[in-house]
């Protein structure tokens, strides 16, 4: 099962050697695996892969040690729209102050050039309608943390890791004994947290004056509301969900038995209807999560209601030309009591 994930998403396997990651009394196995992606005619990304031993990591996992070797390549997420936050009110007055991006393009444009306008009509739809939501990232230290707690809180989880264990074995004094010890330690990083921060709250009153827009500033505006960073990485979502073949539309399949013959569309397939575009956005449902492109369901329909002829000349060009971008979002499919034309 695993192996047949990673080798879906193009991902290989660093580790190196047969040193086991995890070992419990007399139980070791190797369970911890380390992919990546290594992209051809080029270095491995993931080198100097060792499992150390030799180190206490305080659990039952040894640590892993690797070097990465270009740390920009790494992709992250990117930000996700608050749906709950959707102003339908700044979404109509984005709409009518950027009236000409709601304009069809002429018919003879391609099917590419009448997606690649459909695409930031909707980005730009939810941008002004939406905040977004900030991607993970590593946690900041906050202005209280220091070495010295640092190192208290490594020895309130070794001491802890330690009671734990003893709670295994059938010797009671052991395990009073590693319960008397964590609860000391734990005690003492409550201490130093608490003294730590009574100092460093002291200071930042201190330096309002002196240095306004440094921390105590940047720790009240987060209390009262967030950053949007505007990122954009589709790297994850191109390699969940790989490219499809192209398909020829021209050609229809019919099946007569169990055997299926290829014949070619002699007619032109008819055009997208107001109604099947709106019976179609109807049935997108609410509250699901965005594709990779960001844009929400909720979004899709009302802009489909309200300019249905952005819509209607891309995916009839698209129809007409049998050619289907890869950044076509919106799926329609002729309702099922029309009259089929073609053969």
């Amino acid at each position: 099962m695993l192996s047949g994930l990673a080798a879906s998403l193009g991902l290989l396997p660093c580790n190196v050697g047969s040193v086991p990651t995890y070992s419990r009394v007399n139980v070791e196995s190797v369970i911890d695996v380390t992919f990546a992606r290594f992209p051809p005619n080029a270095s491995p990304p993931v080198a100097n892969w060792s499992v150390l031993t030799e180190l206490n990591s305080a659990s039952d996992h040894f640590y892993v040690e690797f070097t990465v070797a270009n740390s920009s390549a790494i992709p992250t997420l990117a930000p996700v729209v608050r749906i709950k936050k959707l102003s339908p009110e700044a979404l109509e007055e984005h709409w009518r102050r950027a009236r000409e991006a709601s304009l069809p393009l002429p018919p003879s444009a391609s099917a590419a050039d009448h997606v690649a306008h459909l695409q930031p009509f909707l980005v730009d739809s939810c941008d002004a309608a939406m905040p977004r939501r900030t991607s993970f990232q590593e946690k900041i230290a906050v202005h209280w943390w220091c070495k010295e707690i640092a190192d208290l809180r490594k020895t309130s989880i070794a001491a802890r890791r330690q009671y734990q264990r003893a709670g295994r074995r059938a010797d009671t004094s052991d395990r009073e004994a590693a319960f008397i010890t964590y609860n000391q330690a734990r005690k003492q990083l409550r201490l130093a947290i608490r003294k730590s921060q009574e100092a460093s709250w002291k200071e930042l009153c201190d330096r309002v004056e002196s240095d306004p827009w440094g921390v105590p500033y940047r720790l009240v505006m987060k209390r009262l509301g967030s950053r949007f960073p505007t990122m954009a990485a589709l790297t994850i979502a191109r390699g969940l969900f790989p490219a499809s073949p192209p398909i020829d539309w021209t050609e229809i399949p019919i099946t007569t038995g169990e055997s299926t013959e290829l014949v070619p569309l002699e007619e032109e397939a008819p055009s997208f209807t107001r109604d099947e575009l709106k019976l179609a956005a109807g049935r997108f449902p609410s509250g699901k999560a965005p594709g990779p492109d960001l844009v929400p369901n909720e979004v899709i329909k009302m802009a489909a209601f309200r300019h249905p002829g952005i819509f209607l000349t891309a995916y009839n060009a698209c129809i007409q030309s049998g050619h289907f971008p890869a950044r076509t979002r919106v799926n329609l499919s002729p309702s099922t009591n029309r009259q089929a034309t073609g053969p």
